[in-house]
């Protein structure tokens, strides 16, 4: 928001210094005049960015209004800089009271409606409710028979809002039998939280209506395709234009609206009769030293009957809840300070030993895999798959050549045969010797035929294996990552968690920065469109 203020002045500035440099055909000579260095020293001060602080524009007003000189020129320019310093000043203010304003009706509205809530809020309040009662009590003590005969006097003093709206206790009590049973006590806080919320609501549209007065009036000092005579009745116009709109701003009355301000302040920009310089930085001066506190005390009377309750009111029942629990607690913890030690080290132990066996290890592991380093998952070597297989084919061909007396080239085609796990040659003579196990266990061959089925079957088994190991291989990366999954998974969801329990509270507290700004600005808006609106359709009937 202070950018956007900073833009218009700086935008307002330059207007203001063109129309000065473009009309002003002597400024040379204005410069010599009596007490122009300090007008050029001032005036450069007030078009720097940073905008000075009231009391250094008041400093500058008040010598100014010592000067006395013929530079006319360049002492409006003086003067149309220090109210554009002024409303810069002012419109700033202005914007920054809506925001705790914005920020007590939320807290209103949050409590309104909510039955709880409400009670809660009656709790807060009471002893300051008891306080306000005894105490005006005591300060009237002469009177004790008339006062506690009223009961207007005792719901005036629990509730203070309901006085200002000339509450009936009767009429009141009346109202609460009708809506829906509610509990006297109950309904009194919603009717006071209303009327508070209803009051901040008035005085916040008031400030928008303000906003948009402040957008719609702002000092225009375009001066094109006129005479330098014409510069100073146009700035002094302007000044005095700019002066009794932060009149308005500073005396607001029931009976003018923003609308009638706007019309007059047309007006009054119109008027080109002379225009009493001392009057107008006499109005400026007033203005900046009644603003301050004006301001202070607006805002402190609305937060004061209508504002969030102190911070002492709002905690004194979590610190006194807190104090009796923490001395509990710190007894408890005293108490069973071991068992507390060691649930503290085992949890500690047991979330390094999580993120070390479950999360550091298995990431390792699938680093190292895709680095091709572990090779652990081989069930077995390629070499004693070879030499099972040479140690079968050499039992088979001994077997043939001992027993069937073949050929170098029918052993040859045997052994191909054999690689290719063809052992029929074995297995014929197996048939004939199991057919006399006895006598061919002891006699025949029946023995060296058992143990090459063995080594057969030593043979299938490391093939199968060696299958099993080329697909685990081939996996190995899968493996690896479905390992580490199940971990990081819970990691990352503690992780999130975390992250959004943090970020959850400053979220709530930009959205309850943010919503009220954006409220104020629409309802500025709104009020300028409006405000347009009126002003056509009074131009086109002043036109029939």
């Amino acid at each position: 928001m202070d950018t956007f203020i900073s833009e218009q002045i700086k935008r307002l500035d330059t207007s203001l210094d063109f129309a000065f440099t473009k009309h002003v055909q002597e400024y040379s000579s204005a410069q010599q005049a009596n007490g122009s260095e300090f007008l050029v020293r001032a005036t450069q001060e007030l078009s720097s960015t940073t905008p000075l602080p009231f009391e250094k524009v008041r400093d500058y007003l008040e010598q100014f209004s010592q000067t006395k000189g013929t530079e006319d020129d360049l002492g409006w320019l003086f003067i149309g800089k220090c109210a554009l310093a002024v409303y810069g000043h002012v419109f700033s203010d202005v914007l920054n009271l809506t925001l705790p304003v914005s920020e007590s009706i939320d807290y209103w509205n949050s409590i309104e409606g909510s039955s709880s809530r409400e009670m809660y809020y009656a709790l807060q309040t009471m002893p300051f409710r008891l306080y306000t009662l005894f105490s005006d009590a005591m300060n009237r003590v002469q009177s004790i028979p008339s006062l506690f005969s009223s009961s207007d006097y005792l719901l005036t003093q629990l509730f203070p809002v309901h006085s200002k709206k000339s509450f009936s206790a009767r009429r009141f009590f009346q109202l609460s039998s009708l809506q829906k049973r509610r509990p006297f006590l109950l309904q009194m806080i919603h009717e006071e939280i209303r009327l508070k919320r209803e009051a901040l609501e008035k005085f916040r549209s008031d400030q928008a209506a303000n906003l948009g007065m402040l957008l719609m009036a702002s000092p225009q000092f375009n001066t094109h395709n006129v005479g330098p005579e014409i510069f100073r009745t146009t700035v002094a116009n302007q000044v005095k234009q700019s002066v009794h709109m932060l009149n308005v701003l500073l005396n607001p009355t029931k009976e003018q609206q923003q609308a009638e301000t706007l019309t007059q302040l047309s007006s009054t920009a119109t008027d080109r009769d002379a225009i009493n310089r001392e009057q107008v930085v006499a109005d400026l001066l007033q203005i900046v030293e009644q603003w301050p506190e004006v301001r202070k005390s607006n805002l402190g009377a609305v937060q004061a009957s209508h504002g969030i309750p102190s911070t002492w009111m709002r905690y004194w029942i979590p610190i006194t809840v807190s104090y009796f629990v923490g001395q509990w607690s710190l007894r408890y913890l005293l108490k069973r300070r071991g068992d507390i030690i060691q649930f503290t080290q085992e949890f500690a132990s047991t979330v390094y030993d999580f993120l070390t066996n479950w999360v550091w290890d298995p990431v390792k592991k699938v680093w190292e895999t895709i680095r091709l380093k572990d090779q652990r998952l081989g069930l077995l070597s390629k070499q004693g798959l070879q030499s099972d297989l040479a140690s079968l084919e050499r039992m088979v061909v001994g077997f043939a050549k001992d027993n069937m007396h073949l050929t170098e080239s029918d052993l040859a085609k045997l052994a191909i045969d054999i690689r290719e796990g063809d052992i029929s040659v074995v297995l014929k003579e197996y048939e004939k010797e199991i057919k006399n196990p006895l006598k061919n266990v002891i006699l025949g061959d029946l023995l060296q035929a058992i143990l090459i089925q063995i080594q057969k079957t030593k043979v299938d088994v490391d093939l199968a294996m060696s299958a099993l190991d080329k697909l685990l291989k081939s996996n190995e990366l899968n493996f690896a990552f479905l390992a580490v999954a199940p971990s990081m998974l819970v990691t990352w969801a503690s992780a999130s968690w975390l992250k959004d329990i943090l970020q959850g509270k400053s979220k709530q507290r930009m959205t309850k920065t943010g919503l009220p700004i954006h409220e104020t600005l629409r309802k500025t808006v709104d009020y300028q469109n409006t405000t347009t609106t009126i002003e056509r359709m009074a131009a086109e009937d002043d036109d029939k």
